[in-house]
């Protein structure tokens, strides 16, 4: 369910990219309730709930940007009417509201219920106008008490977490309220049991999107999203994860193929029926003739019964059964998990959420055939292993697997992790294909990661996204820190892509030297960050970032476009040849129109191919090695240079090296900074030099901070120098004004 979630939003962000360089986004004032779960809710100043994450995933395009606000519904309702805010979320679709406000196409029904204590006799809707009767202020509750039922007097609550209070008091005899708003509240509170629902499903209401009569443009564009969200899948998956069951609409699909199919057999039957009859009259006269038809439609009845019943079982492991392993599935794993937590016998028990590494690949290089048998092996092999305690094993969906471990005394670790890590990792062979796994990991024990199995899963999975961001094939135990990790990287993206939009980014460039001459022959273009509280941030601290989110794609071409600007201008005044040199991200390589690109902006800003010069990793060549050097070949016959950044700190090999279309190799600042004092980098320099003039490249030191470095470096021929010890990197401006001085270093020499 996540993985489809995922893949999702990530092609959503690459259709939507390329506008967000050439327009402005724009701001949507979006205001929502600040306590109103699952709808909404603010926890630590940041916004949660069905409401906002929606919308985000409406609104996930560089054509908008939504600023977040959240008040009490009093406050936001007239602003919404006034057209001060453009957004209000989901709420109730009524007539007079219809008279206020534009709404989007309805996203669910939404009930009312009458909520008493457990002690309570059974109540209907005729008895209410004699009791004491608490509502949310301005919700619809309230309006349907009016005007459906005609009770004016009851007690109006800003906070239903007091209304529940009052109720337990015994001050109110009843709450009248949004049934799946209450149902949330009674669930993290623990009060399922004390409160209990009378009366369910009552008037229902279309929810949907408030839209200010101001923004029409709005509503076509969030019925279009939210038309391919229900499509995809996506809108049910956001649905079940805040409110525990699927939506009217699956539902009543559902309903409608049940029903279709009970019809369907019952027209069956009533065709056997038919012929029976007609069996019966036409061979009266041959009673044993008769008889025989008669034991022949008994059979038939018989096999229409067992087949109907081999249906239900079907059903039955559809609910709860993955169709492909034969595990169970998570609604089963969820009803395990909260029967050991209301079992009074069990004091603790531990689960292990595992998910293979990078099994998309499988699919995506063998087949989706090949790849059920991959997941049927893998299942086998966990439900087999000899653990040291009982183990349940479960397929939550696809490669996401659980293993339940009921231990009944304390234990601080889940016992047997390892053990299941290992099992998956040894090598699968199928069809004379030999598979090496991996998995990732997240543990939880109970009580102590949560007492709930909501709570427990959200902190597994954190857990297990935290393993995943550090290596493949390991299990981490779930710590608080890890969600103060995952804000902070959340924010960190929400940040960068507010400082695309806000232009926060500059460009600084670092001289390379001609070794021979001295001469300043080129820079290397360097990406700060102005990023406001925090100062000039350096890429190190946002890259990564980037790279995940896809933000790389436009901020790589951004940089591209201003190095190549700035340096034809610079060339132009001074009438010189110098070239730049830009690092290019493996994702942006890997974009289908990324020469286009490259060459387009080259076209645009007017400058020379053969004074840019495009600095790859070694990463590049890991996957699609074949599509890559197709690439650089035709930007290399358009006369673009192209450079092998850090080389030798990754997964240098000769073999591919040789095959590239390459101009320059960098020495790592890692070999420069021990040279003069670790013989072992003397010679890893030297080695490099040598290779890369074999290979007909030019040699370029990174990191050179020293005279002595400088010299030894030109003793063996290094091309050029690149280095704190010739300048800093420096903003554009700096320099132009550094260059009016300093075209060459020759007292460096």
């Amino acid at each position: 369910m996540r993985r489809s979630l995922a893949v999702f939003l990530m092609l959503s962000m690459i259709l939507w990219i390329p506008q967000a360089v050439y327009a402005q986004p724009v701001t949507i004032n979006y205001q929502v309730d600040r306590d109103y779960p699952p709808f909404s809710y603010t926890t630590d100043g940041s916004l949660y709930g069905f409401d906002p994450y929606l919308t985000n995933i409406i609104f996930n395009s560089d054509a908008y940007s939504l600023n977040y606000s959240t008040d009490s519904w009093d406050q936001i309702y007239p602003r919404l009417v006034s057209g001060e805010i453009d957004l209000a979320g989901i709420i109730a679709v009524t007539e007079e509201r219809k008279q206020e406000v534009l709404f989007s196409e309805p996203l669910f029904n939404s009930y009312l219920a009458i909520y008493t204590r457990s002690d309570c006799p059974q109540i209907t809707l005729e008895d209410l106008p004699g009791l004491k009767i608490g509502v949310g202020r301005d919700y619809y509750s309230a309006a349907v008490l009016r005007d459906e039922l005609g009770i004016t007097s009851y007690v109006a609550y800003d906070d239903l977490e007091r209304a529940v209070q009052d109720l337990l008091a015994g001050s109110i005899d009843l709450i009248f309220e949004n049934q799946q708003l209450l149902d949330n509240l009674l669930i993290r509170k623990g009060l399922k049991g004390p409160i209990i629902a009378q009366l369910t499903h009552l008037y229902p209401r279309a929810h949907a999107y408030a839209i200010s009569t101001k923004r029409p443009e709005l509503v076509s564009f969030m019925n279009q999203r939210i038309n391919e969200l229900k499509r995809s899948g996506v809108f049910e998956e956001i649905y079940t994860k805040y409110f525990y069951a699927h939506s009217a609409d699956y539902i009543r699909t559902r309903n409608w193929r049940i029903a279709f199919s009970v019809i369907l057999v019952l027209v069956l039957l009533a065709v056997l029926f038919r012929l029976l009859q007609t069996v019966i009259v036409l061979l009266r006269s041959d009673l044993q003739q008769s008889l025989t038809h008669l034991e022949t439609a008994r059979d038939e009845l018989a096999a229409a019964n067992a087949t109907l019943q081999s249906k239900l079982v079907e059903i039955e492991d559809l609910a709860y059964f993955n169709s492909v392993t034969g595990l169970p599935n998570k609604n089963r794993f969820k009803e395990q998990v909260e029967n050991l937590i209301s079992d009074p016998d069990v004091d603790h028990f531990c689960f292990l959420l595992l998910d293979l590494d990078d099994f998309k690949e499988v699919n995506e290089a063998f087949g989706h055939v090949m790849g059920d048998q991959v997941l049927q092996k893998t299942a086998r092999r966990l439900g087999g292993a000899d653990t040291n305690c009982p183990v349940q094993v479960f397929n939550l969906g696809s490669d996401e697997f659980a293993c339940l471990f009921i231990r009944r005394v304390d234990s601080a670790v889940c016992p047997d992790s390892a053990l299941m890590l290992e099992r998956i990792a040894k090598p699968l062979v199928i069809e004379d294909h030999v598979f090496n796994l991996s998995a990732c990991g997240g543990i939880v024990s109970y009580p102590e990661h949560g007492a709930t199995f909501d709570e427990l899963f959200k902190n597994a999975d954190t857990a297990l996204y935290h393993a995943k961001s550090i290596q493949r094939g390991i299990a981490i135990r779930y710590d608080p820190a890890f969600g103060q990790a995952v804000v902070a990287k959340t924010r960190l993206q929400h940040d960068l892509r507010q400082a695309l939009a806000s232009q926060e980014f500059e460009l600084y460039y670092q001289p390379q030297i001609e070794a021979r001459s001295g001469a300043i022959c080129g820079f290397e273009a360097l990406v700060r960050w102005n990023r406001p509280g925090y100062g000039l941030v350096s890429p190190l601290a946002f890259i990564q970032a980037a790279e995940e989110s896809q933000l790389i794609i436009p901020l790589g071409e951004w940089v591209l476009r201003t190095a190549c600007h700035f340096m034809h201008d610079l060339n132009s005044k001074s009438q010189t040849n110098r070239y730049v040199s830009v690092n290019i991200s493996t994702i942006q390589i890997q974009q289908d129109h990324f020469v286009e690109q490259v060459l387009m902006i080259l076209e645009q800003t007017g400058f020379n191919p053969a004074c840019l010069e495009l600095e790859i990793t070694e990463s590049a060549f890991l996957k699609t090695t074949d599509q890559v050097i197709a690439k650089l070949e035709r930007l290399r016959s358009a006369g673009i240079l192209i450079a092998l950044d850090d080389f030798g700190t990754g997964y240098s090999s000769l073999s591919y090296l040789k095959e590239l279309p390459m101009s320059t190799l960098k020495i790592d600042r890692s070999f420069i900074q021990h040279l003069l004092t670790d013989p072992k980098a003397k010679s890893l320099a030297r080695s490099i030099i040598t290779i890369g003039h074999l290979l007909d490249m030019n040699v370029v030191a990174e990191g050179v901070e020293t005279q002595a470095q400088m010299h030894f470096l030109a003793a063996q021929g290094c091309d050029r120098f690149q280095g704190y010890f010739f300048l800093k990197p420096a903003p554009a401006d700096q320099i132009r004004e550094w260059l009016a001085t300093h075209p060459w270093f020759p007292s460096r020499y």
